[in-house]
């Protein structure tokens, strides 16, 4: 995502009060980071799951809202990107991982 000016501060807090409980909620919701770079416009998200199955729900059912609650903030539409967690150092998502 690409920040629009003097938002930062706005945009961590709206990630942190309005979309963080969202995402709480969601079935399969593993964790959530988001990283700004220090010039305060890039910022990109990683959400981790226990399968693609609860993000696809998740990307149907509630990212308009969240996108709903970011969209004064940002410029353009956010690029969303799917992955699979290959290697990890946060025992509790390499635990559910391995099990599935």
């Amino acid at each position: 995502m690409v920040a629009r000016p003097r938002s930062r501060a706005e945009l961590v807090r709206r990630i942190e009060s309005d979309i963080f409980p969202l995402l709480r909620k969601q079935e399969g919701f593993l964790d959530a980071m988001t990283f700004l770079n220090p010039s305060g416009k890039d910022l990109f998200a990683v959400c981790l799951w226990d399968s693609k199955e609860n993000a696809d729900a998740y990307s149907r059912r509630v990212y308009p809202e969240v996108y709903g609650f970011l969209s004064e903030l940002i410029e353009g539409t956010p690029r969303v990107k799917y992955y699979e967690v290959a290697n990890s150092t946060i025992h509790k998502i390499a635990t559910k991982l391995h099990a599935a």
